[in-house]
């Protein structure tokens, strides 16, 4: 979602000519423009705005994060398949067919690296490198932030089914105002954290704007969401479901 906020501060003012710009450097003063060289604007664009000198270019990072996110991630989706298939090979072991709360866990996964190859693909476009590493190609953007909303809408959904189906395992361990309880988290996990996954898609109009970010029309301020994410990600607490479930299990 980052790289979407900033490809829309390029818009408000810090592309000129495809190239990326920025406030000179300490130390440098701004190249003038005859230094540069001279390409057309892009539509829309502001004017006047120096583009990086070479020497101040030298003095920024340029490392790419891009092989090390998907060599963690593949990783994690591994780990996580093995206990999956554990858990599965478990249940098949003791003859006990899947129950809603197996379906749901192999349907979260099955998101989870799904959005692992869409950040793997976002990683061929540029994702990972610094704004200013990266060339100023808006069809290659627009992929870019469409790859990245979608996974990320992939990764809220395996974030909800993987919860929905813990609290299913537990429903079938508890009775009384425990499973009263647990169907509460169920219910507000599933539509607060679901409605994190749909405002990135409604957060524009027209709606086309989320991942066409040089387009006319108008977003939320990205702070919107961000505190709306940080609300969702907290306001169940399944991790509490554990000792709850185990000290009702002790006193009954």
């Amino acid at each position: 979602m980052g790289f979407t906020a900033v490809a829309r501060q390029l818009v408000g003012g810090g592309v000129t000519g495809g190239t990326l710009t920025t406030a000179p450097l300490p130390g440098f003063s701004s190249s003038p423009q005859s230094e540069v060289a001279s390409t057309p604007p892009l539509p829309g664009l502001p004017q006047g705005v120096s583009p990086l000198t070479p020497a101040q270019l030298a003095l920024l990072p340029h490392d790419n994060a891009g092989p090390h996110l998907v060599r963690t991630i593949w990783v994690l989706i591994g780990i996580s398949l093995l206990f999956l298939l554990l858990r599965l090979y478990a249940k098949f072991f003791r003859h006990r067919g899947l129950w809603w709360d197996d379906h749901i866990l192999i349907g979260a996964w099955l998101c989870i690296a799904t959005e692992s190859a869409l950040l793997t693909y976002a990683t061929t476009l540029g994702y990972g490198k610094h704004i200013y590493d990266v060339p100023f190609d808006i069809p290659t953007i627009e992929k870019t932030i469409l790859a990245i909303s979608i996974g990320g809408t992939l990764s809220i959904t395996a974030a909800i089914w993987s919860k929905t189906s813990f609290a299913l395992t537990l429903l079938r361990l508890t009775d009384g105002w425990i499973k009263k309880f647990i169907w509460f988290c169920i219910i507000t996990t599933n539509i607060g954290m679901g409605l994190s996954a749909l405002f990135v898609w409604i957060q524009c109009k027209p709606i086309q704007k989320a991942w066409h970010p040089f387009m006319e029309g108008t977003c939320w301020p990205p702070e919107v969401i961000v505190k709306y994410n940080i609300f969702s990600a907290g306001e169940c607490c399944p991790q509490q479901l554990p000792r709850k479930a185990g000290s009702y299990q002790s006193n009954g």
